[in-house]
């Protein structure tokens, strides 16, 4: 079974960073994990690398959508097997860096997502539930149906949520047992909370240093609106609000930064429930313990 190399962790931990730095030393080539560093005009606030960051290394599934279209977690599995396959094939090594859990969690088990016709009928039925009893109530409807299913979407997505019933309504397996072809090396960089939340909020006054609030603007004024899929991202979303009047400019900052020390939380949690992770302390020293678990040789 071919292995896998998996850099997650919080945000602002520096997995970018160090993802490069192993691709260097191992021959690899890095699969972007990131449900909004897939849109190409997102680039400041997703805390994309830039070109010189990538110190040559190529990276994958980054840009491969506009700011106004959806990618979901099955076109994530789906994009991300055919890059593994392409990478093992010119024997290099692939290295996936990311923090976006249900990302990793779906891809890790081969979920199956089936093949479902969208039924507007049913989808509107559950449409008025989610209105009348919040999503969550949806969602441990389908938890009963399908813990597995259910696990690997948060109860906060009323879109996944109703596909998801819609694909069971069709006949789909229950299995959702793992069956991935490939074996996961998975390494979480860690920092001490207090550390990590300096490094979140040195990192948004970092990004409004670069432009955060003019590359928000900029896609505002073609069109970027609350109800689109990439405007959910930290930073996106805060200065939307910003512009329609609904929060001061340092409001706005200061809710990207607690808003982003919310999601750090929550990717630790993601992580807790996830099995055979090591835990690396972000720093000097995580290049040569990653390279001590792999035990590779160039």
């Amino acid at each position: 079974m071919q292995e896998v190399v998996v850099i997650t962790g919080p945000t602002a931990v520096g997995k970018s960073a160090l993802g490069v730095r192993l691709a260097k030393e191992i021959g690899g080539e890095i699969i972007s994990c990131d449900s909004m560093q897939i849109y190409k005009e997102l680039n400041i606030g997703s805390g994309k690398v830039t070109e010189s960051e990538t110190q040559g290394v190529v990276h994958h599934l980054l840009n491969i959508r506009h700011f106004n279209e959806e990618y979901s977690v099955a076109e994530f599995c789906n994009d991300c097997k055919i890059v593994l396959a392409d990478i093992f094939s010119r024997g290099k090594r692939p290295i996936i860096v990311g923090g976006t859990g249900l990302y990793l969690k779906a891809l890790i088990n081969d979920y199956d997502y089936g093949n479902a016709k969208k039924d507007s009928l049913f989808r509107q039925g559950l449409a008025k539930e989610i209105e009348e009893k919040g999503s969550k109530a949806l969602w441990d409807k389908l938890y009963t149906l399908d813990e597995k299913r259910a696990l690997a979407i948060s109860p906060n997505d009323s879109k996944r949520i109703i596909r998801a019933l819609e694909i069971l309504k069709e006949g789909a397996p229950k299995s959702f047992s793992p069956k991935s072809q490939y074996s996961f090396k998975i390494f979480a960089l860690t920092l001490p909370r207090d550390v990590l939340y300096k490094n979140i909020n040195s990192r948004v006054d970092k990004m409004f240093e670069e432009g955060l609030e003019e590359e928000v603007r900029a896609l505002y004024e073609k069109g970027l609106n609350e109800s689109m899929q990439s405007a959910k991202g930290i930073g996106y979303k805060e200065l939307l609000e910003y512009f329609e009047g609904k929060l001061s400019f340092e409001e706005a900052k200061d809710k990207i930064k607690q808003h982003s020390r919310n999601y750090a939380k929550r990717q630790f949690t993601f992580l807790r429930g996830m099995e055979n992770v090591i835990y690396i302390e972000a720093g000097e020293g995580a290049l040569k313990q990653i390279l001590e678990e792999l035990k590779w040789k160039n």
